[in-house]
């Protein structure tokens, strides 16, 4: 690989207590914590010990309000499906942070010669557990009544079936799409009118390198 070196010249982040880079920076130079009391409205109702006999955190560090962003500026229906994947709203705005940190703006009126490398590991949010519920949860659970009920009818086991994917919200389309993150990318790439290729890249954990080796080798390749 070549090693010629790679310019960044816009970056973004939201952490807890820190909504910029340079607000991060700080907290690194004072020594500060952004970890804190989860708080009542996050205790769990099962005690504070999990199935593995292991304690529940009390302390985390959370983005609370910082996981915004701007609709206005961005192409939002005017209602959210309660499956909608808001991460991608989120992940667009830190795009359009990292374009004003570089002094670009994003919706350019010609398309900018760019490509996107997004490193992204689904969590469980509406959007997969949406997905779940409908697929593997249902499967689940109806392999484990018909288990226990090997004599049932099977138009019994239909009917059962029925009333628990009615007792699941209502998924859709954009929803199932939105929930693995795969869409997240070519989402970035439309709203900063980047006319090159968008991909996730799911590393769980290292996601964020990936998707920066990623990058970087695709920029070496281009030259």
């Amino acid at each position: 690989m070549d090693a010629s070196p790679i310019a960044i010249v816009g970056v973004s982040c939201r952490f807890a207590c820190a909504p910029d880079p340079g607000a991060f920076w700080r907290m690194i130079m004072h020594r500060a914590s952004g970890i804190a009391p989860l708080g009542e409205e996050l205790s769990l109702p099962y005690g504070s010990r999990n199935l593995f006999d292991a304690p529940y955190p009390t302390h985390g560090a959370l983005l609370g309000p910082l996981y915004a962003f701007v609709p206005r500026e961005q192409d939002v229906p005017s209602e959210l499906s309660l499956g909608e994947n808001q991460d991608r709203y989120f992940a667009v705005q830190l795009a359009f942070d990292a374009l004003a940190d570089a002094g670009m703006r994003p919706h350019a009126v010609e398309p900018v010669c760019g490509t996107v490398r997004f490193g992204y590991a689904p969590p469980f949010n509406s959007s997969t557990m949406t997905w779940l519920q409908h697929t593997f949860f249902v499967d689940q659970t109806m392999e484990i009544i018909a288990h226990f009920f090997r004599n049932a009818p099977q138009e019994t086991l239909s009917a059962v079936r029925g009333e628990l994917v009615r007792s699941l919200p209502a998924p859709d389309a954009a929803s199932f799409l939105s929930g693995s993150g795969n869409s997240i990318a070519s989402g970035i790439a439309r709203e900063c009118a980047f006319s090159g290729g968008a991909t996730t890249l799911d590393g769980g954990a290292l996601s964020g390198i990936a998707a920066i080796r990623a990058a970087a080798g695709a920029a070496y390749s281009e030259k």
